[in-house]
């Protein structure tokens, strides 16, 4: 991802590095580095919340959703009293 969203009237100084996925809100001043997937707003800006798995690896993020899915199938077998899938 390499799209990062700039509010009205953002102030970047020289030097700023703002990650991908990252937003700026309105009327922010913002020096420094912020990493990917951030919000930073303020005067001077700083990072108000990240926006955590949103902006992953979008290939580690389909492995986590695989391993929670086998999670629940295991879950659910082991509740109804059966056996575990993809074990012999």
């Amino acid at each position: 991802m390499t799209v990062s969203w700039l509010g009205a009237k953002v102030i970047a100084l020289r030097s700023t590095t703002v990650g991908s996925g990252s937003a700026l809100a309105a009327h922010a001043l913002v020096r420094g580095d912020f990493p990917r997937g951030s919000v930073v707003g303020g005067v001077p800006g700083r990072v108000i919340k990240s926006r955590g798995d949103l902006y992953r690896d979008p290939v580690e993020a389909e492995r986590r959703r695989h391993l929670e899915q086998i999670k629940g199938e295991r879950r659910a077998a082991l509740t109804r009293g059966g056996d575990l899938p993809g074990v012999l």
